[in-house]
């Protein structure tokens, strides 16, 4: 990866932080954006795939109690 690379993350990140609760991230927003980076670098990139790991991923960890 290079520079403008990082800043597109940087960007999708920043544009999904909540403006009333800086602490807060819109998780649907942040996967979207980083889909449209990753798909912009890979034709081939297979997105549902991508959403479908994130959601598995979040589904197998919700059990566990949040650490505040």
């Amino acid at each position: 990866m290079i520079r403008t690379d990082y800043e597109k993350f940087a960007d999708a990140i920043a544009e999904s932080i909540n403006a009333e609760d800086h602490n807060v991230v819109n998780t649907s927003m942040l996967v979207a954006k980083l889909t449209r980076i990753f798909e912009d670098d890979n034709p081939n990139f297979k997105a549902m795939y991508f959403m479908e790991k994130v959601v598995d991923i979040y589904r197998s960890r919700k059990d566990r109690k949040e650490v505040k």
